[in-house]
C-alpha cells in the first residue's frame, strides 16, 4: 500500500512538471435564440367554390364498390384491369383539378409555396445540424482518446530507453470504456486522463520490476538460461529469484555432472595408456635375451692356480 501511495505522488510531481494550465470554461448553457415570429395565415373575404365533388364522390363510390374484391376468371381480371385504369385517370383528373382551383387563388398559392420553401429550409438545417453535432460529439471523443494513447505510448517509450531494454509492451487501457456514459467534454478529459495517470503509475512498477529483475548478477553471468527473459522478467521478484536459482542449479549440476563424466574418460583413457605401454615394455624385455640352438654349460669353471714362486724360491735359499 506504501509502495502504490509513493508512486502515485511520483507520478503526480511528473504530470504537475509537465502540467500545461488550460482556462477552465464556465458551465455551458444554450445560447438563447431569438424566437421565431409565429406562422399565421388567414384568408379575408369570402372564398366560393364551384364544384361538383359531391356528384363525382358517389358516383366514384358506387364505381369502387362494383370492382371484382377477389377475382377469379378472365372476366373478373379484365374488369379489375379496365377498372384500374380508370381509377388512375380519376387520380390524375382530382389531382389537375385541385391544382387548377388553387391556381385561379394567387394568393393562397403564393401562400403555399412560400410555406413549402420555408419548412424545407427548416427541416434542412434541422438535420444538417443534427449531423454535425452528432459528428463532431463522436469527432471529439476519438481525438481524447487518441491523444491518451499516444501519451501513454510515449511514456511507455521513455521507460524502456531508461531500462535499455524494450521488455515493457504498450497495453493500452481501456480509455473507450471510461469515457463511455460520459456526455460532457469536460467530463470526458477527466475520466481519461484519471485512467491514464492510474496506468502510469502501473507502467512505473512494472518497468522498475523489470529493471530489478534483469540486472541480477546470475541474469547476466548465465543469460543463455533465459532466452524467455522479456516474458520472465514481468513476474514479481522474489518469483523471479526463485526461478533464476533453480535453472542455475540445474545448470551447474548438470556442468557438475558433465565435468565429473569428462574427468572419469580422461583417467581411463590414461589407465588405458600405461597399461598399453607396460605391456609393450614386457614385450621388449623378452625380445632382448639371446637365443642359440646349442644348450650353454652354466656351472662356473674351477679356479685357476698359480704358485708363488717367489716365495719357494726364497725359502730354498735360505
Amino acid at each position: 500500500m506504501r509502495k502504490r501511495i509513493v508512486d502515485a505522488w511520483s507520478q503526480f510531481e511528473n504530470d504537475v512538471a509537465a502540467y500545461q494550465h488550460v482556462e477552465t470554461p464556465l458551465p455551458v448553457v444554450a445560447t438563447v435564440f431569438e424566437s421565431l415570429p409565429a406562422v399565421s395565415v388567414r384568408l379575408n373575404g369570402q372564398l366560393a367554390v364551384a364544384t361538383n365533388l359531391p356528384e363525382f364522390d358517389v358516383a366514384l363510390r358506387a364505381f369502387v364498390k362494383n370492382i371484382p374484391a377477389n377475382p377469379s376468371t378472365d372476366q373478373e381480371f379484365a374488369d379489375c384491369e379496365s377498372a384500374c385504369k380508370a381509377l388512375k385517370k380519376a387520380e390524375d383528373a382530382l389531382t389537375a383539378a385541385e391544382d387548377n382551383a388553387m391556381a385561379q387563388v394567387t394568393d393562397v398559392e403564393t401562400m403555399r409555396r412560400l410555406v413549402g420553401s420555408l419548412k424545407t429550409l427548416a427541416r434542412t438545417t434541422r438535420l444538417a445540424s443534427e449531423k454535425v453535432v452528432t459528428a463532431r460529439k463522436e469527432a471529439i471523443r476519438t481525438e481524447i482518446v487518441t491523444g491518451a494513447k499516444t501519451k501513454y505510448a510515449s511514456h511507455v517509450a521513455d521507460l524502456n530507453k531508461r531500462n535499455g531494454v524494450s521488455y515493457l509492451g504498450v497495453q493500452y487501457p481501456d480509455f473507450a470504456g471510461a469515457i463511455k456514459g460520459k456526455r460532457s467534454v469536460d467530463s470526458l478529459r477527466e475520466a481519461v486522463d484519471t485512467l491514464l495517470a492510474n496506468a502510469k503509475i502501473e507502467a512505473n512498477a512494472t518497468a522498475d520490476r523489470i529493471l530489478t529483475n534483469i540486472s541480477l548478477s546470475e541474469v547476466k553471468e548465465f543469460d543463455f538460461l533465459f532466452a524467455d527473459l522479456p516474458v520472465l522478467c514481468l513476474k514479481e521478484t522474489d518469483d523471479f529469484a526463485a526461478i533464476v536459482a533453480t535453472r542455475l542449479a540445474e545448470h551447474l549440476a548438470k556442468e557438475a555432472a558433465r565435468i565429473e563424466a569428462a574427468t572419469a574418460r580422461i583417467a581411463e583413457q590414461e589407465r588405458i595408456t600405461a597399461e598399453a605401454a607396460a605391456r609393450q615394455e614386457e614385450q621388449a624385455k623378452v625380445t632382448l635375451i639371446p637365443t642359440t640352438s646349442e644348450p650353454q654349460n652354466l656351472s662356473p669353471k674351477p679356479a685357476e692356480f698359480k704358485a708363488d714362486t717367489t716365495i719357494v724360491h726364497s725359502s730354498i735359499s735360505d
